[in-house]
């Protein structure tokens, strides 16, 4: 073995890398032929000085290599020891470092070769100090600025060769020479893999911060979405917090305007204590005195209720007195009272020869009179009755008269009041009369004074219910005003044998309450009257009409009901029957005159008090058997036509006045002490 192989670090003998832990890293710039020796630096500050620089660069942990050899399998497990998560496959980085290492030992071969074939220069001069190359720093970059390459001394002579000891030494010197160089290029080979190591950690590292810088992008975006939401949401808080200010500011100042209010209104209200106070005090002054009052008030109001009470039992005790005397000159007059009544020749009837009448009184008429085909001078008939009218007398004269048998009625009388006449004379009108005020009829005038007295008595305590029915008969056949197509059968029946009051069957009874109401019941009732025209009237009622009104008071504080009926009846014609009439007009002129001949007869056998009174023989006396037996009064009003062609029927209807005119009855007046019970025998609707 030779002295360079027995050496540490020499290239024959299986040179060693040097061990981490070294700091400088000699950096050799290599000749430019083959044989050429490694260079060293020329001085030995100089070689000084790169160590120094070398050593500060590398004092990285874990990332240099030392001087200390390192056998090229040594290197390799160097290479192999990596770290998990590097790139590339292990196989990739272990032939880099077999590259690296082939190169050196490529570099270092040609360079002993050389070294061992150089001649020993002639002089033996030691050589110089080895000088070692400064360390590079493996994470320094290398800039512009060349590291300075160590320079090869200038050359000595070949030694003899039977010099030994200088070839010996040359040798030597070579072989330091490329073991520097050895180690040079295992420092560099373990430089590289460093160099690599540092690359993939920084390559990792740099993967790890772009995802780092991602995430941090992401976070970044969404802390700026946030910071923007926050933003609005601090905008908002801010609007609404300028807002509150404003309620606030707006709200102080209406706790100043309340608290300023406050203050005015405690102020008034201790002024109202007072006036409270004061007020209380004069309360129960007024208390006092109002109770002093209430006692003399209602110590007054009994003297007045007291007076009132009298008052009003002494009116009823004169409405009484006065019903009594009422009654009383009504039987002085007559139960049966006959009024005559001419009426005056209408416009259209100028040019008619006229009767002559005389009213030598009140009371008295007298009727100039000649028979056909006679020539004795006419002579006067006369004829007395309670009341003649004349043809100047109004409508208003007559129901003067009347309106005491209306009161009548109201106190608890039957009253019945009858036009008779012949057809023409004036029934109607006198019934039912014109359609101004002036002229208006016995009935409208009655229907006034009926519910003008109703309330005049209400202030006595009466309280009265007032009822009506409207009927005509014709051709002895009953039909119902009211209910005119009711297609019912109408007869008159007695309620009982002991009272002997009478009724209609299935007769339509309506109550009513005001004047109005039972005015317009008598206009719609007249209105279905029926009418014809005849040779005496060209329109002529054909039945006789018939107007009940049933009266009822109540006077709760004298516990007395009283009951009266009004019948205002306008018969139909009286008059013969003739050949030039109508052949229609035959039956119901034969009816008409058989029910005004059997009212003849009724009041005939009344006059003479007979015990049989054919009040059944028709249906109009059976109607007015009430009216003209007991308790009734009934007054008859005789119409006259003032024509000549009129005097038989006129003659007729006098003489049939003047007997009813003797009839006299008794009347008693229904009063009861209690109230009486309705009829069920007709019916009443309202």
């Amino acid at each position: 073995m030779s002295e360079a192989a027995a050496r540490p670090g020499g290239v024959a003998g299986g040179s060693r890398l040097p061990q981490p832990g070294g700091s400088r890293l000699p950096q050799p710039r290599f000749g430019g032929g083959a044989g050429a020796g490694i260079p060293r630096p020329k001085t030995a500050a100089a070689s000084q000085t790169s160590r120094v620089a070398a050593s500060s660069t590398s004092n990285l942990a874990s990332s240099r290599v030392t001087r200390q050899s390192l056998s090229a399998p040594d290197l390799t497990r160097v290479g192999v020891a990596q770290k998990p998560g590097l790139r590339g496959t292990g196989t990739a980085q272990n032939s880099l470092l077999r590259k690296a290492v082939a190169t050196a030992s490529s570099r270092v071969a040609p360079a002993s070769t050389a070294a061992a074939n150089r001649k020993r220069p002639a002089t033996t001069g030691q050589p110089g100090p080895d000088k070692k190359r400064p360390l590079v720093d493996s994470n320094k970059q290398q800039t512009d600025k060349k590291v300075p390459v160590p320079v090869a001394p200038a050359k000595r002579g070949k030694p003899a060769p039977w010099d030994i000891k200088s070839r010996l030494e040359h040798a030597n010197a070579k072989i330091s020479k490329l073991s520097e160089e050895n180690d040079y290029l295992t420092t560099a080979a373990a430089e590289a893999v460093t160099t690599q190591q540092l690359l993939v950690d920084s390559r990792e590292q740099c993967e790890s911060l772009e995802a780092k810088l991602t995430d941090t992008k992401s976070q970044l975006d969404i802390v700026t979405l946030s910071e923007k939401k926050w933003k609005d949401e601090a905008e908002q808080a801010l609007a609404e917090l300028d807002k509150i200010r404003k309620e606030h500011q707006s709200l102080s100042l209406d706790f100043s305007n309340i608290k300023s209010e406050y203050h005015v209104v405690m102020e008034s209200e201790s002024k109202l204590k007072n006036q409270v106070a004061s007020l209380n005090s004069e309360l129960e002054q007024l208390k006092q005195s109002y109770a002093a009052l209430s006692t003399e008030l209602r110590v007054c109001q009994e003297r007045a209720e007291a007076r009132d009470r009298e008052r009003v039992l002494q009116l009823f005790n004169e409405q009484q007195a006065k019903r009594v005397m009422l009654n009383t000159i009504l039987d002085l007059k007559g139960n049966i009272r006959v009024f005559c009544r001419v009426r005056p020749p209408l416009n259209s009837e100028s040019e008619k020869a006229l009767l002559t009448f005389n009213f030598p009184n009140e009371a008295t008429l007298e009727v100039k009179t000649t028979e056909k085909g006679k020539t004795q001078p006419a002579k006067n008939q006369p004829f007395t009755y309670d009341k003649v009218y004349t043809p100047q007398s109004s409508q208003q004269d007559i129901y003067d008269e009347l309106s005491a048998l209306v009161q009548s009625a109201l106190d608890g009388h039957n009253v019945c009041v009858f036009a008779y006449g012949q057809t023409g004379s004036g029934k109607t009108y006198t019934m039912q009369g014109g359609s101004d005020s002036n002229s208006e009829g016995m009935i409208p005038r009655s229907i006034k004074t009926i519910y003008q007295a109703i309330k005049d008595q209400n202030q006595l305590g009466w309280k009265f219910t007032v009822k009506c029915s409207f009927l005509e008969i014709y051709n002895e056949n009953i039909h119902d005003l009211l209910n005119p197509n009711s297609g019912l059968t109408y007869e008159v029946k007695m309620v009982d044998n002991v009272s002997e009051k009478i009724y209609v069957s299935n007769l339509k009874v309506v109550e009513v309450d005001s004047e109005k109401q039972l005015q317009d019941l008598l206009d719609k009732a007249q209105r279905r009257r029926f009418t014809a025209s005849t040779i005496m009237n060209n329109e002529s009622s054909r039945s006789h009409s018939i107007t009940q009104i049933k009266l009822e008071g109540f006077n709760e504080a004298q516990n007395l009901t009283i009951q009266g009926n009004l019948n205002l009846i306008d018969l139909a014609g009286s008059e013969k029957y003739r050949s030039e009439n109508q052949a229609d007009r035959k039956a119901e002129t034969l009816n008409i005159n058989r029910s005004l001949q059997t009212l003849s007869l009724v009041v005939l056998k009344l006059a003479e008090k007979a015990e049989h009174i054919p009040f059944r023989d028709s249906k109009l006396t059976h109607l007015l058997m009430p009216s003209l037996k007991g308790n009734s009064k009934t007054l008859m009003m005789v119409n006259i036509a003032p024509f000549e062609d009129c005097q038989s029927e006129t003659l007729n209807a006098l003489r049939f006045a003047a007997r009813v005119s003797t009839v006299k009855i008794d009347s008693k007046r229904q009063v009861k002490s209690s109230l009486s019970q309705p009829s069920s025998s007709s019916k009443s609707t309202k």
